[in-house]
């Protein structure tokens, strides 16, 4: 039965993954359940007080992207509605990708307020322009895409940001669980149709720097061993109806984004069709530990721990700006292009690092499964 819900949350709930970690090792320990790696114990105790090397971006640092087009989904609030402001402020045009046309609107004013109150910056504002996107939606999904292929001769940056968090099960019309649809599935959907975008701009031009940037977290490390990808129970698999049980499903779906992504680069590089798919960089990305109404709301549900964690999550977290910094490395940055082979396929933590991922996301005959089971699928449902 499909079930809708309001408020899903469109700023990319990645940020949210390092307020709880700490709290759902804890209650693992509690409900006397185990984390599924070694590495999951050290990624939860230490990740928030290490000293990464780079510790912000300036929009100075990042690419003239005049001429350029971007597409930020859950570009409304939050982390993607920072990419936004800064990639537009860097001159490229932009499509903040949002589910509520209200929701979106509002930030558009709010951009161009602070436009019009910001300093001057050194390339000419960008446009930016709401396109309605609902990941809940395959099929709106799909004609998103469709639409920026209407009306654009070429994509540049596609940051694949929208998720939502621990959320209820819930399934959409075509029996899919939501989480994975709004996390995975869409994403990847959304990719696909824009890829002969991405691929054309790629070849268009020798130099060209195309990127594709999908936000995962370190809370993959929380999923629990996955042994296939092969089926369609994989892409409605789901944990206990518990709290850690719903982090647990997060986790799964946030270690997809890194499968897809690493298969997404494997492929374009092996590519004959676009000699030029070199010049298409592909990385997902972990925001660091980033305040939102929405991780509040996350770390407020904790069982016994709540009012605990929802302290310790204020103390350790940082802005949605902040939480921007890898995601505009990520995208917009130059080192990217010039060091392509070290950051092709990566996953990056704060700020522009190349972090640790666990032994699932290292995987390649999983997101090789992964990657063929939704292509499966969406065809089967007339999507692809």
């Amino acid at each position: 039965m499909y079930t809708r819900r309001e408020g899903i949350k469109e700023g990319g709930d990645a940020a949210t993954c390092g307020l709880i970690k700490l709290p759902a090792y804890c209650l693992s320990i509690l409900l006397q359940t185990e984390p599924n790696q070694e590495k999951t114990r050290s990624s939860i105790m230490v990740w928030p007080f290490s000293s990464p090397e780079r510790t912000s971006v300036s929009e100075d640092e990042l690419l003239d992207l005049r001429g350029k087009v971007a597409i930020v989904t859950g570009g409304n609030s939050g982390i993607g509605y920072a990419t936004v402001r800064v990639l537009a402020r860097r001159g490229a045009k932009v499509y903040l990708a949002a589910r509520s046309e209200e929701r979106a609107r509002a930030a558009l004013a709010q951009l161009a307020d602070e436009q019009r109150n910001a300093p001057g910056s050194t390339v000419p504002y960008g446009e930016v322009e709401w396109l309605k996107l609902d990941l809940s939606d395959i099929r709106q999904t799909k004609a998103a895409a469709e639409e920026v292929i209407r009306k654009e001769k070429r994509l540049d940056i596609l940051v694949n940001n929208a998720a939502i968090g621990n959320v209820p099960y819930t399934y959409t019309a075509d029996g899919l669980l939501e989480i994975m649809v709004v996390n995975h599935i869409s994403p990847f959907l959304f990719t696909l149709t824009l890829l002969p975008l991405l691929q054309q701009t790629a070849t268009s031009d020798p130099a060209a720097d195309v990127r594709i940037v999908n936000l995962s977290s370190d809370a993959h490390t929380f999923a629990p061993h996955v042994s296939t990808f092969i089926g369609d129970e994989a892409l409605n698999k789901h944990y206990e109806d518990t709290w850690l049980g719903h982090f647990r499903t997060y986790g799964y779906t946030k270690l997809a984004n890194i499968l897809f992504t690493s298969e997404l680069a494997r492929r374009l590089s092996s590519s004959s069709s676009s000699p030029n798919s070199s010049n298409i960089t592909t990385l997902s990305v972990h925001p660091g530990n980033v305040s939102t109404p929405g991780s509040q709301q996350v770390t407020n549900t904790v069982p016994y721990l709540g009012w605990l964690t929802t302290r310790l999550s204020a103390w350790m977290s940082t802005t949605p700006k902040e939480g921007a910094y890898t995601s505009l490395f990520a995208a917009a940055h130059p080192e990217v292009k010039q060091n392509r082979e070290k950051y092709n396929g990566v996953y990056l933590v704060p700020v522009g690092k190349v972090g640790k991922i666990s032994e699932n996301a290292q995987d390649e005959r999983l997101a090789r499964e992964l990657w063929e089971t939704t292509e499966r699928k969406m065809k089967e449902l007339g999507a692809l």
